[in-house]
């Protein structure tokens, strides 16, 4: 496997409107390896059941699309077919599923309460689709040091104000893909998030610890400052690459950090972190030309897979 993937949910079931979720997908092995993992982050505003509901559809339904495609099996067999290629045509699929749920079950959403990205991956290899006001972090190696930019790819095409409705917008209209640097992580979190958390502390946290013992001390030091505010994220760690040392160490890390899962009994994390992490000086956020090696935007209606 060439990734480490941990989701972080925090304060999320203190609100008495709305869903958020941060699901990773379990396929059995053989799945996993010839497919990948699926993720979700969602973050809907409404009523509590309803968008439970729709998040839970959701769920549901990318999972049957894309593990129970049959192609997924044929990818050495037909010429061209690749997982980009599975991956959009689930996405197609599920759009139409997820506006024809919303209009058999009266469900209206607002554009502006809606909040979901969706990623494979696979190897290292990224795909995702963005749809709201999610944001999606690249921590890249510079040189000796880390660097981070927000990847802006939102694929709402509506007003803040418009209902989502049977004739309203396509929720994954564009997909972004791509290689994922070598020693480098992706952090998908709701809009809040690097409000409370620097980037200086984002890029310190993820790249010293593995995914799931920086998911851990980033709702320490959330927890802290905000108990109310909800917070999701999902942090990925390109593996590919890594000495055998360094990954028996994020195993280890992460086997501790299991049994003392609770914020309270978080003083493994702690004592690791003051030990591991160093003032990592100011970010740069110049940008450059491509979002990450291989990055690139395509538009599933211009394919003909939506209509």
């Amino acid at each position: 496997m060439h990734y480490k993937i941990a989701s972080l949910v925090l304060n999320a079931s203190k609100h008495l409107n709305g869903c958020r979720e941060a699901h990773i997908t379990q396929p059995d092995a053989v799945k996993e390896n010839l497919a990948g993992k699926l993720f979700i982050l969602a973050e809907i505003d409404g009523k509590k059941t309803e968008v439970k509901k729709v998040i839970d559809f959701i769920t549901e339904s990318l999972d049957d699309f894309y593990y129970n495609d049959e192609k997924i099996f044929l990818l050495d067999k037909i010429e061209g077919l690749t997982l980009e290629n599975i991956f959009e045509a689930s996405l197609a699929k599920l759009n139409k599923a997820l506006l024809d749920f919303l209009a058999q079950e009266k469900i209206y959403l607002r554009a502006e309460d809606t909040n979901l990205v969706i990623g494979l991956l696979f190897e290292n290899k990224l795909y995702f689709s963005n749809f709201g006001r999610n944001k999606a972090f690249l921590i890249y190696k510079r040189q000796d040091d880390y660097d981070i930019i927000n990847v802006e790819t939102s694929a709402a095409d509506a007003e803040d104000s418009a209902v989502i409705a049977t004739s309203g917008p396509k929720f994954f209209s564009s997909v972004i893909t791509g290689k994922i640097p070598p020693s480098s992580y992706f952090l998908f979190c709701n809009e809040v998030l690097p409000e409370y958390l620097s980037n200086k502390d984002l890029i310190t946290i993820i790249t010293k610890l593995p995914p799931m013992v920086a998911a851990e001390q980033m709702k320490a030091s959330l927890s802290k400052v905000n108990t109310y505010v909800p917070f999701l994220g999902i942090i990925v760690k390109n593996t590919y690459g890594l000495s055998a040392s360094d990954l028996k160490e994020d195993s280890g890390a992460e086997i501790a950090q299991s049994a003392h899962n609770s914020i309270s009994h978080l003083n493994y994390t702690e004592r690791r972190t003051e030990q591991m992490l160093a003032p990592a000086g100011l970010v740069n956020w110049s940008k450059f030309g491509k979002f990450f090696s291989g990055g690139k935007k395509k538009t599933l209606a211009k394919q003909g897979l939506l209509k």
